[in-house]
This record gives structure tokens, sequence and C-alpha cells, in this order.
């Protein structure tokens, strides 16, 4: 992860992380944001 990430990159990061690694979840507040982005895409559905 780069120093100084935004929301972004520490999103996608911590995404790719779970997918190839798995040691340790999301921290809650990125996973709370991809909660709330993943709403709203399906309330304009």
């Amino acid at each position: 992860m780069p120093k100084h990430a935004t929301l972004e990159q520490r999103i996608s990061w911590h995404l790719a992380h779970q997918e190839n690694c798995g040691c340790r979840p999301m921290p809650q507040k990125l996973q709370m944001e991809l909660n709330k982005r993943n709403a709203k895409a399906e309330a304009h559905e």
C-alpha cells in the first residue's frame, strides 16, 4: 500500500489482500464505506 494512501487505494489494497491472503479482515471503517457504496450502487440499478 502506498504511503498516505487515499480511501480508494486502501479499499482496493484490502480487497486484493483478502483474496490473496485472508490473514485478517478488512478494517471495520473501510468495510462500512464499501457497504455504503454497494448500497448506493444497488439503489441506482
